[in-house]
């Protein structure tokens, strides 16, 4: 269940994230994701919350891709901002990965 823990983390991250920009749906569904999970026992609703996940480290690359030429476009520096969007990312990426581990898939049928 520890295996849990970065997935329910960076789905909150994901949530402050549209919540910055005004989608409350998507912050509501960010925030259900892991309780449906931890919920519905089933090896479905974790795959399910693995692709969630996955999409969410699109979403963290798209933001960082604009971010930065908006940065550039402004002659601005983007190295400490892509450097942490690229963590948050990579971050999202392994708490999915994670959800694929045998061990855990096993606890879900």
């Amino acid at each position: 269940m520890a295996r849990l823990i970065p997935a329910v983390l960076a789905s909150i991250v994901l949530g402050a994230h549209f919540l910055r920009r005004g989608g409350l749906t998507m912050v509501g569904f960010c925030l259900a994701a892991p309780i449906f999970v931890l919920l519905v026992r089933r090896r479905w609703a974790l795959r399910t919350f693995q692709g969630f996940l996955g999409f969410g480290t699109l979403i963290w690359i798209s933001t960082a891709i604009g971010l930065g030429k908006e940065r550039m476009s402004m002659d601005q520096p983007f190295l400490r901002m892509a450097l942490i969007m690229g963590s948050v990312a990579v971050f999202t990426a392994l708490s999915a990965w994670l959800l694929g581990r045998k061990a855990l898939l096993e606890r879900y049928r």
